[in-house]
Formats: structure tokens, sequence, C-alpha cells
């Protein structure tokens, strides 16, 4: 009887620990989630900002640069005519049998170069392949700037998360070094064990130095392009994370 009792409680108990498994990989397949959707509004929210940048916008400005010289193009073509009047102060007739021949007073004259009219077309269609020459050097500068942002503020999370596991070990090591230390200084370790160590130590501190050296630079970069502190973009796209 105490056997089955004994059995039936190890069955609730592994059911428990695994209700308990269970919920601890929810959670964690959540918070993964959240994550995943925090970083893309995160990275959305940098691009939004990279693409309001000088670079972006004078793109834009080329564009309308083109599109005003297809339009003095088109209007070009009254610069090819040479309309002249002249005014004739003297009348002159002449009569010749029944007709009477009058000369008039005014002479309208209306002058077209051929050449220049056929070559105007020309101008005209190279200005509008500018225009469509501009539209898609914008369209390869916006893929360029995003990859480019993107990228960084990846590198960015890597040095992050790289500078969480070094510190990690460098909280062990400096652990070793203090014990070492203290048993060098009882002559219970050699200057040779001591010595390494403390190098050891020194070069964990080092990596983790350099790693925060090119997090700042990878930021800098991400700064230079987004126009604001990284810091604040990261928050507002936590902001409208909360408001949806």
């Amino acid at each position: 009887m105490k056997k089955h009792i004994i059995l039936a409680c190890l069955a609730v108990l592994a059911v428990w620990n695994n209700s308990i498994a269970q919920n601890k990989n929810l959670r964690s397949e959540l918070l993964r989630g959240d994550s995943a959707i925090s970083d893309t509004l995160v990275e959305n929210k940098l691009v939004e900002l990279a693409l309001d940048g000088p670079m972006y916008k004078n793109a834009d400005h080329e564009i309308i640069k083109n599109k005003l010289q297809v339009k003095k193009a088109r209007n070009s073509w009254f610069d090819l005519l040479n309309i002249s009047l002249n005014y004739n102060d003297q009348t002159f007739s002449k009569e010749s049998g029944n007709n009477t021949f009058v000369y008039p007073k005014y002479f309208f004259g209306l002058t077209l170069p051929i050449g220049m009219f056929f070559s105007k077309g020309a101008d005209i269609k190279t200005a509008r392949e500018n225009v469509k020459v501009n539209e898609n050097t914008k369209e390869e500068l916006r893929r360029s700037i995003k990859m480019d942002v993107l990228s960084k503020y990846r590198q960015y999370k890597s040095f992050s998360s790289l500078i969480v596991l070094q510190s990690a070990l460098s909280d062990e090591q400096q652990a070793l070094f203090l014990q070492a230390e203290k048993l060098f200084s009882e002559g219970k370790v050699s200057l040779e064990g001591y010595s390494n160590t403390s190098k050891t130590y020194v070069n964990q501190l080092a990596t983790i130095i350099n790693l925060e050296l090119q997090k700042d630079l990878v930021r800098l970069e991400i700064e230079s392009m987004i126009g604001i502190n990284l810091e604040t973009a990261i928050l507002q796209s936590k902001i409208v994370t909360s408001t949806k």
C-alpha cells in the first residue's frame, strides 16, 4: 500500500516538474518573442531616422533639380523662335494699267533654325533620363543606408553581449587573481604561478576595454547616421511599443 502511495506521489511530482519545465520554456519563448519584436521596432526606428538625414534628402533635391531641367528643356522651344517686325514709314504705290500696287507699312518675320529644332527633342529626352537615373540612385542609396545602419546596430548588440560574457569571465579571473595573490603572500604559490594568473587577469581586462571601445565607436557611427543619441532612439521605439 505504501509502495503504491509513493509511486503515485512520484508520478504527481513528475507531472508537476514537467508542467513547471513547460511553463519555463513557454515564458522563455515569449521573452524571446518580445525581444525579437522590440529589436524589430528599434531597427525600424533607426532606419526611419537614418533616411531622414541630409544624405538621403540630397537625393530628393537632385531629382527635383533634374525635373526642373526637363521643364526648362520643354520651354526652351520658344528660345528657338526669332520674330522680327519692321515698320515702313513710307508709302509706295505703283499703278500699272488698271492695277494699283500698294506696299505694306509693316513687315513680320519668323525664323526657326532647323538643326536646333531637331536637337531639342534629344535634350528633353536626356533630361528625362537623368531624372530616372537619379531616382534609381535614390533607391540604391536607401538600400545602402538601411543595410549600413542595421549592420552597425547588430554589431553594437554583439559587442554588448560579448562585454557581458567577458565581464563574467573577468569576475572569475579576478577571484583567481586575488586567491593567487593571497597564496603568494603566504609563500604557497610560486612567483611564476602568481605572474601567470596576474597576466591572465590583465589580459581579460584589456579585452573588455577593447570591446567597450569598439562598441562606443559603432554607437558613434550610428548616431552620426540617425542624428540623435542611440539611447534616445531606443527609448522612442519602446514608447511606440507601449502605446500599441
